[in-house]
């Protein structure tokens, strides 16, 4: 979070987006640093597109190739179109009323309906890549693994939060090619 704080007080991203998946408990961790306060909220896309081909296995059933090629088509939108989430939730509500009230199938879209709706303003993905943004987690997963667990789980290691936390945050800067403009800050300050 210091990163985060530091990069904002010197202006060195004109914006900075939060990724995480739909689950609440993440959000709700994240909403509360105020460091992220003027972030730009994105819903992972992978999620968005994992909950579209749920709804569409539930309206087409055992028809493989209607359901793939909807869900082609309704991910295609929340890419290309500015109000793609709305589409897709339009869509999902036009093939819920051809389902038994009640059945397994109805609950199915209705569920990804609430998902839409719900994290609605973090699916403008249009949007998000025009600013240049990712829409995706995927490369912060893969930190994880290959700045976090590379360093600090190798055989026989244990750490303390703390120490932990100074070698991450070393590690950080060298990963990020920031290492030199880091080292010359603590030079001036010496």
């Amino acid at each position: 979070m210091d990163q985060v704080a530091r990069a904002g007080r010197n202006r060195e991203f004109r914006e900075f987006a939060v990724i995480c998946d739909g689950k609440d408990t993440i959000w709700n961790a994240a909403a509360a640093h105020p460091e992220f306060q003027d972030a730009v909220w994105i819903l992972d896309f992978y999620h968005a597109a994992e909950n579209l081909m749920k709804a569409a296995k539930a309206i087409f059933g055992d028809d493989e190739v209607g359901a793939a090629r909807w869900h082609k088509k309704i991910r295609g939108r929340l890419l290309r179109e500015p109000n793609g989430a709305d589409s897709a939730i339009r869509s999902m509500r036009r093939y819920r009323k051809s389902l038994r009230k009640g059945s397994k199938a109805c609950k199915v879209v209705h569920n990804a309906i609430k998902y839409f709706c719900y994290h609605r303003d973090r699916m403008c993905y249009f949007d998000f890549v025009s600013m240049g943004l990712p829409i995706g987690s995927g490369p912060v997963e893969s930190a994880a693994k290959n700045i976090v667990q590379a360093r600090l789980k190798r055989s026989g290691m244990r750490w303390s939060r703390s120490g932990g936390q100074h070698v991450l945050n070393l590690r950080t800067y060298l990963k990020s090619n920031r290492w030199d403009v880091m080292w010359s800050t603590i030079t001036k300050a010496a």
